[in-house]
């Protein structure tokens, strides 16, 4: 389901998925970046939620890697490269590093462009890691 237009190179994709209160993901994006052939490798992830209206885990919004697929829509579940498949409430560990962080409210709320993925206002409010394709 990527986004992709005729005769350009593949690019991030967003994937607007709206479900029920059980899956607590009501209107959750999936934010994808675009490809890369390098990026950082500090442990990141955690529980997965719905975070600010974009899929995170613990507080944290994540940009997920290139390749990244919503494989259902109620209840969620997304194959994330290299790591597997997961719904919302299950535990993902990843690879990357924060690229933005929030030290105090002075901080202008977004939204944010990174990775080639837009970061909306609501959930640039939020940490956002940037994760890697696993190997």
């Amino acid at each position: 389901m990527p986004l992709v237009g005729c005769g350009q190179a593949p690019g991030p994709a967003v994937f607007d998925v709206t479900q029920g209160p059980e899956g607590n993901s009501a209107n959750v994006e999936v934010l994808v970046a675009a490809p890369a052939a390098v990026g950082m490798e500090a442990l990141g992830g955690g529980e997965l939620q719905n975070v600010g209206g974009c899929l995170g885990a613990d507080g944290s919004v994540i940009v997920w890697p290139h390749g990244t697929q919503v494989l259902e829509q109620d209840p969620l579940l997304v194959d994330i490269p290299g790591y597997g498949s997961f719904r919302i409430g299950d535990r993902v560990r990843v690879g990357g590093g924060y690229v933005l962080e929030h030290s105090s409210d002075d901080v202008e709320p977004g939204p944010y462009e990174i990775a080639g993925s837009i970061v909306p206002a609501s959930c640039a409010r939020f940490d956002v890691f940037l994760a890697n394709a696993g190997a």
